[in-house]
C-alpha cells in the first residue's frame, strides 16, 4: 500500500487508526505541502484516499492548523494596522485639501438650492397675486317697439266678473253744474261834476242869465252849465251853481276862471265872467257792466267745468280698480243744456250765474297689462346673448279703432327700449385666462359688443391676463 508523506509525521496507513498525541508531548503539525482541493480523491496505483476527511481528522487531532482561519486572522490584523495608519494622517495637507474641496462644493449646492427655492416662491407668488381688472362700456342699441293689439271692451259694471282679464273698460256718466262767473270788466259810473262859482258884472247895466247858460273853463276847456236862472246887478256879482255838461269832466280847482261864450262881444265877455269859489268835483261809484267778452268767457267756463266734472265722475267710477287710466282720445262729451241766468250785455251785475248738464263716455286701459303686452312682444324677438331693458316711463298707447257693436277696441302700443349685452355670456373667463392683452383686445373687437374696453394689470408690467379665473375682475360701466 502506498504512503502519504506528511511533514513532521510518520507514515501511516489509511486503514490504521491514528491515536492523537497529548498536547504536552507533541506540538500541532502544520501542513506546508499543497493539499488537493477538498472533496477530491487521490488515486495512485491501488490507493484511494478521501483527502478532505483526512484533513479534518488531522485538524481535530491538533496535528495541523487551518490555513483559512489563519489567513482571516492575519487580514484582520493588517486592516487594523491600515486603519490606525490613516488616523495618524488627520492633519496632513492631503486631508486638508480634500476637506476644503468638499466644503466648497457643499456651499455651492446650498446656494443653488436656496436660489431654486426663491425662484419657486416668487413664481407662486406671481401667479397667485397676478390680477387684471377689465373695464367695459357696453354697446346700447336704442329702439322703439310699436305694436297694435285688439282687446275686448268690458263695461265698468262687469269688472267684478272679468277684472283679471279686462284690459279695456268703458264707463258712461251724466253731470250737472251750478256755478258763477265773476265779471272781468269793470267801469266807474259817476255823477257829473258840480260846484259853486261867482258871476261878476263889471258893466253899468244889469245882466240876466238863464239856466243852462254855458260856462267854459279856461283851465281844462270843459263845458259847464248854469244850474238856475240868475240876474247879476250892474257893477256887482252873485253866487250860483254850475254842473259839468259831460260825465267825463274831471272838475276844477278853486279860482278857476270861466268865460260865457253866449254873450254878444269879446268886450262884454271880458267884463262879465265867472270864477270858482271852491273846488268843482264829482262823486263816483265803481260798477261791473256785462260786456260781449264777459258773455263769451262765461259760456267757455261753463263748458270747461262740465267737461272736468264728467272726467272726475269717470275717474271716481273706476277708482276702485287699480291701474286703469283713461284713453284721452276715447272721451265722448256732449252738453245737454246751459244757462246764463238771462244775463245780457250792459247789465250792471257783479257775477253771472251759470248752470248746465252734460253726458260723457270714455274707455279706460289697464296700463300694467299693456306694459306686459309690450314686454312680451320685445322679449320674444330677443336673442339669448342680449339683455333688453325697457324704459317703462315711455309707455304710450292710443285708440286706433273702436267697434261698439262688437265691443272691440284696437290700440297702438309703443315703448322705448335698448339692448345691452350679457357680459357673462360674451366673456367666458375660462377662455380668456392667460390670454395676451393685445389678443384679448382683438378678441373683444371680434365679438363687437363693447364701445370701450380697458385692461388694468397688476403688477403693471404683466402683459397677459391671469391664469387663475378668480383673479379676472370684469366691471361693466
Amino acid at each position: 500500500m502506498p504512503k502519504i508523506k506528511i511533514k513532521g509525521a510518520a507514515s501511516v496507513s489509511p486503514k490504521r487508526q491514528v491515536k492523537a498525541p497529548s498536547s504536552k508531548s507533541s506540538p500541532a503539525i502544520k501542513i506546508s505541502a499543497k493539499v488537493p482541493a477538498p472533496g477530491k480523491r487521490i488515486e495512485k496505483g491501488r490507493m484511494n484516499i478521501d483527502t478532505e476527511q483526512m484533513i479534518k481528522d488531522l485538524v481535530e487531532l491538533g496535528r495541523i492548523k487551518d490555513d483559512k482561519k489563519e489567513v482571516a486572522a492575519k487580514s484582520k490584523t493588517k486592516s487594523k494596522k491600515v486603519t490606525n495608519s490613516f488616523m495618524d494622517l488627520s492633519n496632513s495637507p492631503l486631508v486638508n485639501f480634500i476637506q476644503e474641496r468638499n466644503y466648497g462644493s457643499s456651499f455651492k449646492v446650498v446656494l443653488v438650492f436656496l436660489a431654486l427655492v426663491v425662484v419657486f416662491f416668487l413664481s407662486v407668488l406671481y401667479v397667485v397675486n397676478s390680477k387684471a381688472v377689465i373695464n367695459i362700456v357696453l354697446k346700447q342699441t336704442d329702439s322703439e317697439s310699436r305694436i297694435q293689439r285688439t282687446f275686448n271692451v268690458y263695461d265698468v259694471s262687469e269688472l267684478s266678473k272679468n277684472g283679471n282679464s279686462a284690459v279695456i273698460v268703458s264707463a258712461p256718466v251724466e253731470v250737472t253744474i251750478n256755478d258763477s262767473y265773476a265779471l272781468s270788466t269793470q267801469v266807474i259810473k259817476t255823477t257829473k261834476a258840480e260846484g259853486k262859482i261867482k258871476i261878476i258884472n263889471n258893466t253899468p247895466a244889469s245882466q240876466g242869465l238863464v239856466s243852462n247858460t254855458r260856462f267854459i273853463s279856461e283851465t281844462s276847456g270843459d263845458l259847464y252849465r248854469l244850474k238856475d236862472t240868475v240876474n247879476i246887478p250892474a257893477n256887482s256879482f252873485i253866487e250860483a251853481y254850475v254842473t259839468a255838461d259831460k260825465e267825463t269832466a274831471k272838475g276844477e280847482l278853486n279860482g278857476t276862471k270861466f268865460t260865457i261864450p253866449g254873450l254878444k262881444s269879446d268886450e262884454i265877455r271880458k267884463l262879465i265872467y265867472g270864477e270858482s269859489i271852491s273846488d268843482i268835483n264829482f262823486d263816483g261809484v265803481a260798477k261791473s257792466i256785462v260786456t260781449e267778452e264777459d258773455m263769451s268767457k262765461a259760456k267757455n267756463t261753463l263748458e270747461v267745468k262740465l267737461k272736468q266734472a264728467a272726467m272726475n265722475a269717470l275717474q271716481e267710477k273706476i277708482a276702485s280698480y287699480n291701474n286703469f287710466l283713461i284713453l284721452s282720445d276715447s272721451f265722448d262729451f256732449k252738453i245737454v243744456s246751459t244757462s246764463l241766468n238771462n244775463i245780457k250785455v250792459g247789465d250792471e251785475v257783479g257775477n253771472i250765474n251759470i248752470s248746465g248738464k252734460a253726458s260723457a263716455t270714455a274707455l279706460f286701459a289697464n296700463r300694467a297689462k299693456l306694459l306686459d303686452v309690450a314686454k312680451s312682444n320685445i322679449l320674444s324677438q330677443n336673442v339669448s346673448s342680449n339683455i333688453v331693458k325697457i324704459k317703462e316711463s315711455t309707455l304710450d298707447y292710443s285708440l286706433s279703432k273702436i267697434d261698439l257693436v262688437n265691443k272691440l277696441a284696437s290700440l297702438t302700443i309703443s315703448v322705448d327700449n335698448y339692448v345691452s349685452y350679457n357680459v357673462d355670456e360674451m366673456l367666458n373667463r375660462e377662455d380668456i385666462a392667460g390670454m395676451d392683452v393685445d389678443d384679448f383686445y382683438a378678441y373683444v373687437q371680434d365679438k363687437d359688443f363693447a364701445n370701450k374696453v380697458q385692461v388694468i394689470s397688476y403688477p403693471f408690467w404683466n402683459h397677459s391676463l391671469p391664469k387663475i379665473t378668480d383673479n379676472i375682475i370684469i366691471r361693466v360701466k
